[in-house]
């Protein structure tokens, strides 16, 4: 079967949203869809706001073959939207629809930060067996919706008892609160927690991390009130009370015998 056909099948750069003044070369992939051998085929770019115009000539291609072009001449990525235009040129080509692709790029901010560590915080009581719970929130100041990876760190005496990390994709002028693994309180003493975000081309790094610190404590042997237990729906009555043991909780009860 006969059948000639070289098209654009991808533009690489510039495409999508870029941190502003990012220098690039404009790239793109163009595809032999046609059943022949084909020889100088032209390819051209151009971004008509910004006067840009260049050509690359693929000498050879064959059937089913996808060939990466990169322009010679960079681009700088100025504020707002912009449009790129990539052609190829085909002598007798038989689908003009592939011969040309549009991309749009931006140029625009790149900032996320950390605005506060939620939890662990203040004076809290040992407990190896229940976990105590991670928390932070991050914003992004940007301009773009931005995916980005959040460590929560927590030391002690400067040495590292826990990290972990978490991936997520914030919309512009948008906090988020984020859930870490929760944390095993089984020492006592000061700790202090480090919430730091982490975005490539991110144009504010001094937001980018926060410092907070709490306390850890275990109770001295005695009489020591607890606060509310979670979901009770009756209370304790005159009389009687709750006391908490490792992961037991006992009822306490006081019976008054008349004589």
């Amino acid at each position: 079967m006969y059948w000639k056909d070289v098209g654009i099948s991808q533009i690489i750069h510039p495409n999508g949203n870029y941190p502003l003044n990012t220098k690039l070369l404009p790239k793109c992939k163009v595809k032999n869809y046609g059943t022949l051998d084909e020889f100088n085929i032209m390819v051209k770019c151009s971004i008509p706001e910004i006067n840009y115009l260049q050509e690359k000539t693929i000498s050879y291609i064959p059937p089913d073959w996808e060939e990466i072009i990169v322009f010679d001449e960079s681009i700088t990525v100025t504020s707002g939207s912009h449009y790129a235009y990539f052609r190829t040129i085909t002598e007798r080509d038989l689908n003009p629809n592939n011969d040309l692709a549009v991309s749009s790029y931006r140029g625009g901010i790149l900032d996320v930060g950390a605005i506060k560590i939620v939890s662990p915080s203040g004076v809290i009581l040992i407990d190896s067996n229940i976990p105590y719970p991670v928390s932070g929130k991050v914003k992004n100041y940007g301009d773009y919706p931005s995916s980005f990876w959040t460590y929560f760190k927590i030391y002690k005496n400067n040495l590292l008892v826990y990290i972990d990390s978490n991936y997520n994709n914030v919309l512009p002028d948008t906090e988020v609160t984020l859930s870490f693994i929760p944390y095993f309180c089984t020492d006592t003493g000061n700790f202090t927690t480090i919430l730091k975000t982490a975005l490539s081309g991110d144009i504010n790094p001094a937001n980018d991390s926060i410092v907070d610190s709490f306390r850890v404590i275990s109770l001295t042997p005695g009489w020591h009130k607890m606060p509310n237990v979670s979901g009770a729906t009756t209370p304790i009555k005159n009389g009687g009370a709750l006391a908490s043991l490792g992961d037991k909780v006992y009822a306490l009860l006081v019976i008054i015998q008349e004589t």
